[in-house]
């Protein structure tokens, strides 16, 4: 689950995976025969609960400038459907 918010200069982000599964265990398997028992047990970070957060702000680099004065001209059909 994710949530944000952000505006023209901050971003803020908060997400949760996982919310009900608190156990590194993510696997197990069991074999039992008449002369050998093995049991094998897996443990990771991808089914374990976890919480990330985080914030950035932009200081003003890659903001689109207006400017006054441009000439500007298209040329032609907006589509080559209608030519």
């Amino acid at each position: 689950m994710s949530i944000g918010w952000g505006n023209s200069s901050w971003n803020v982000l908060a997400q949760i995976a996982n919310p009900f599964t608190w156990s590194w265990k993510n696997s197990s398997n069991e074999m039992n025969s008449r002369y050998f028992d093995r049991k094998q047990s897996g443990y990771g970070v991808d089914s374990h609960c976890h919480i990330k957060l985080s914030a950035t702000y932009v200081f003003g680099f890659g903001k689109h400038v207006k400017q006054n004065n441009e000439a500007s001209r298209q040329n032609g059909a907006g589509s080559a459907i209608l030519e």
